[in-house]
C-alpha cells in the first residue's frame, strides 16, 4: 500500500524464469496442473529468508528462489482425509522432483537446497534448534504474500491463496545461489519440471556452444510420443528450426511439428526457409495420412498481403493444412507471426494476452476419439487405524546414534528412511487409491454472471477486483450448492442424502 513504509520495502522478488500469472492467461492456467516462477531476490527478501539456512549467508550473494505451485483436486483450506492423503502425496512428488534438482545443482558447483513441505525445513542443510518460526517455511508463511500469493487470515487459520486456483494450490520452494541464465543450467530438461508431461527439445547452439533458445514441445504422460528425423541435411541457406514428434493418442497418430522461423525479410531467405519446410511436409506425408499439425513462430505476417504469406499460404494449401490463428499475436506490430496449421477440425482456437511476452498466447483445442485417460492413482498411507503406541514404542526401540554421529546430510537421510520404513510399512501400509474427478457444482446464472465479470477482471490486470470478486464468486458456489442439496433432499427425501452428496 503506498504510504506504507514496510509494503514499501518489501516489493516482490523480480521474476527472471517462467512466470505464468493469473491476469496474463486465465484461461489457460485453468488447464494446467503446475506453475512454475524463478525470483532473483533483492537483498531485504534475502534477509527474511535467511534464518532458513544456518550453515551458509544467504544475503551475502545471489539467491534464486524457485516457486512450484501445483493446483490441486481438492481445497487446501479445509480438512478432511481426502485433502491430507492428497497433501501427503504432492509432497512426496515435489520432495522426489526437487532433491534430484538439488542435487543436480551441487554436482555442478552451486549450492542448492530446498524446503520440505512437511516440516518448514532444510531438506538437506544443516538443522539448528527451531527456535522461532522464522526458521520454518509452511506454506501460509507471510514471506511467501512476497513472491506472488495471497496469505488471508481467517482468525483461526491462515490460507494461501493462488491468484487463479484460490486455495486449491499446493507451494514447494527451492533456493540456490545459481544465476537462471548460467548455460549450465540450460542443457538439461531435468531442471525445467513439469510433473505429468514428457518434454522433448531441440536447442539453437550460441556462442561458445552456449544454448541460445530453440524449440520444444510438452507431451502429456498417457500420449505415446516419440521423435521423428524429416530431412538428413537442411535445404542450402535455410535457418529454419524445427522438432518433430510422432503422437499416437488413442486410435489416432499425429505428426506434431514445432518451429521457429528467424526474422529474415529477404526474398531468397523466405524461399530457403519454406523450401525447407516443404521438404520435411513432403516426407512426413510419405509416411502419414492422418493429422499433421504445425505450430510455431515462423515471422511472416499472416494478415498482410506480402509475397512471402502468399507463399506460405501456398505452402500449407498443397497440403491441405490451414492457419487456425487469425488475431493479432505479436503485439508491438500487430501483426499475425504465430501459426497453428492443422489439416483437422478444431474445437476452439485464439488468442490469449501474455504480460512477460510481446507475443499473445496461441492456442487450440481439438478432440481425440478412442482415447481413455489413464485413472488418476494416489499412493498415500492409511493412518485410520494405525496404533499409535506400538508406533512410537517401534520408533523409541531404533537406534538413532548414525544420524546424530553423521556429517553428511544424504546419509543421514537414507539412514532415516531405511530405518523408519519397515515400521511404516507394517503398522501404516501404503494404498493405492484411485482418484474420483469431482462433479461441476450447480451454479444459477446470477453466479455465471459474477464469474464471468471475474474473468474479465482477470483479462484487465484489475487483480484487486478479481479478488474481490474471487471471494463473491466462491461464496455464491457455496450458496448454490447448499441450496441444490437441499432440493435435492426435499424431493426425494432426507434417506437419499448419502447418495445425493456422494459423486457417483
Amino acid at each position: 500500500m503506498p504510504g506504507d513504509p514496510v509494503q514499501s520495502e518489501a516489493t516482490p522478488a523480480q521474476p527472471v524464469l517462467l512466470e505464468i500469472q493469473a491476469h496474463d492467461c486465465p484461461q489457460l492456467l485453468k488447464e494446467v496442473l503446475l506453475e512454475i516462477q524463478a525470483h532473483d531476490c533483492p537483498q531485504l527478501l534475502k534477509e527474511e529468508f535467511r534464518p532458513l539456512f544456518r550453515e551458509r549467508d544467504i544475503a551475502a550473494g545471489r539467491l534464486t528462489v524457485l516457486v512450484v505451485s501445483q493446483r490441486t483436486d481438492q481445497d487446501m483450506a479445509t480438512w478432511s482425509e481426502q485433502v491430507e492423503q492428497e497433501r501427503l502425496e504432492l509432497a512426496s512428488q515435489f520432495v522426489s522432483v526437487g532433491r534430484d534438482i538439488v542435487l543436480g545443482l551441487r554436482r555442478r558447483g552451486f549450492w542448492a537446497d530446498l524446503v520440505d513441505p512437511t516440516t518448514g525445513r532444510p531438506h538437506l542443510g544443516e538443522l539448528a534448534p527451531a527456535a522461532d518460526a522464522d526458521d520454518r517455511l509452511i506454506e501460509t508463511d507471510d514471506r511467501l504474500g512476497r513472491l506472488g500469493f495471497e496469505i488471508d487470515d481467517l482468525g483461526c487459520c491462515k490460507v494461501i491463496r493462488h491468484a487463479v486456483w484460490g486455495s486449491h494450490v499446493f507451494i514447494g520452494c527451492l533456493f540456490t545461489d545459481a544465476p537462471l541464465d548460467d548455460p549450465r543450467l540450460s542443457d538439461d530438461s531435468r531442471y525445467i519440471p513439469i510433473p505429468g508431461y514428457q518434454l522433448f527439445r531441440r536447442d539453437r547452439p550460441g556462442c561458445g556452444g552456449r544454448p541460445a533458445g530453440g524449440v520444444a514441445v510438452a507431451v502429456r504422460d498417457g500420449l505415446r510420443a516419440t521423435e521423428v528425423a524429416v530431412s538428413e541435411r537442411p535445404v542450402p541457406g535455410s535457418k529454419l528450426e524445427s522438432l518433430w514428434l510422432r503422437v499416437s493418442a488413442g486410435n489416432q497418430q499425429i505428426y506434431f511439428c514445432s518451429v521457429y522461423r528467424p526474422p529474415r525479410p529477404t526474398t531468397d531467405d523466405v524461399t530457403a526457409d519454406l523450401d525447407d519446410l516443404q521438404e520435411q511436409l513432403e516426407t512426413v506425408s510419405t509416411r502419414h495420412g492422418g493429422l499433421i499439425f504445425i505450430a510455431g513462430d515462423v515471422n511472416i505476417d499472416m494478415a498482410s498481403d506480402s509475397t512471402a504469406k502468399r507463399r506460405y499460404c501456398q505452402l500449407m494449401d498443397a497440403f491441405a493444412l490451414r492457419q487456425h490463428i487469425t488475431g493479432p499475436t505479436f503485439r508491438s506490430s500487430g501483426s499475425t507471426i504465430d501459426v497453428i496449421c492443422s489439416n483437422g477440425t478444431l474445437q476452439r482456437q485464439g488468442t490469449l494476452h501474455c504480460d512477460y511476452s510481446d507475443h499473445n498466447w496461441a492456442r487450440a483445442t481439438f478432440s481425440l476419439t478412442g482415447l481413455r485417460p489413464k485413472p488418476t492413482v494416489v499412493t498415500a498411507r492409511s493412518w485410520r487405524r494405525t496404533n499409535a503406541e506400538e508406533l512410537n514404542r517401534r520408533l523409541q526401540t531404533i537406534d538413532w546414534s548414525p544420524v546424530f554421529h553423521s556429517t553428511d546430510p544424504a546419509q543421514q537421510w537414507e539412514y532415516f528412511l531405511g530405518v523408519t520404513r519397515p515400521v511404516l510399512d507394517e503398522l501404516a501400509p501404503l494404498k493405492r487409491t484411485k482418484v474420483r474427478n469431482p462433479t461441476a457444482p450447480p451454479v444459477t446464472e446470477a453466479t455465471k454472471q459474477l464469474m464471468a465479470e471475474r474473468r474479465a477482471a482477470l483479462r484487465d490486470g484489475d487483480r484487486d477486483h478479481y479478488r474481490q470478486l474471487n471471494r463473491r464468486v466462491q461464496a455464491a458456489i457455496r450458496r448454490d450448492t447448499r441450496d441444490a442439496v437441499q432440493r435435492h433432499i426435499q424431493e426425494r427425501g432426507r434417506a437419499s442424502l448419502w447418495r445425493g452428496v456422494q459423486p457417483s
